[in-house]
């Protein structure tokens, strides 16, 4: 359909189209070149942990454009209930419809792989605050995972308490051990620079690791 014969609706449609399309393949983009550290990046807002911050926002990009493509869907099927003004609808070549066809099916397949890997990971993810708190409000945050019988966990430096955080340390539990659900864990100030070590137990020890 050429863009001048094209009624408002239609071009609303399709430029609606083209946004779900488009956020689609961001979010397969994110999780796909995700360098899983800014993927599961941290954000805390007072009480508020957003974590994984990176996955959390694939499923937004996600959301909107399922939303997106329901909103053109509806608006065609409307076009197409319309009564006819007479004239012969546009027939699209061959060429075209292939190609359309291949993009729509490419988001359609971006949006279920990018909705089943940042939900996993959201799922995984058990976010704490730990205490206490530095003397000028610096707080560590972190981030532990279970799988199956290993354990795991990120930890972060948020400074000021508010915004992102940097990842400081990181560690491994056996049997999906939990230090910050068992409490098993010392933090203390030297000024704004953190000293964190998770322990474990007899039977379920931890290992720490400094970031990479």
């Amino acid at each position: 359909m050429n863009e001048s014969a094209a009624t408002p609706r239609d071009r609303l449609s399709r430029r609606l189209a083209i946004a779900c399309r488009a956020l689609a393949w961001a979010s397969l983009l994110l999780c796909a070149l995700h360098a899983r550290d800014a993927a599961g990046a941290v954000v805390l807002v007072g009480p508020l942990v957003l974590a994984p911050a990176g996955y959390l926002l694939v499923l937004v990009i996600a959301a909107v454009s399922i939303g997106l493509a329901l909103a053109s869907w509806m608006i065609a099927r409307a076009r197409r209930a319309a009564p006819s003004d007479g004239s012969a609808a546009p027939v699209r070549p061959v060429r075209n419809r292939v190609v359309r066809w291949l993009v729509n099916g490419t988001a359609a397949l971006a949006l279920p792989i990018s909705i089943l890997v940042a939900g996993f990971e959201c799922l995984l993810a058990a976010p704490h605050i730990a205490d206490p708190a530095s003397p000028a409000g610096d707080r560590v945050v972190v981030v532990e995972r279970n799988v199956l019988l290993a354990g795991y966990g990120d930890v972060y430096l948020v400074p000021d308490g508010f915004g992102v955080g940097r990842k400081i340390a990181s560690y491994s539990a056996d049997d999906g051990y939990s230090p910050m659900g068992n409490g098993t864990y010392e933090l203390e100030w030297s000024g704004s620079v953190p000293h964190f070590t998770a322990h474990g137990a007899p039977a379920d020890p931890v290992a720490m690791y400094p970031a990479d």
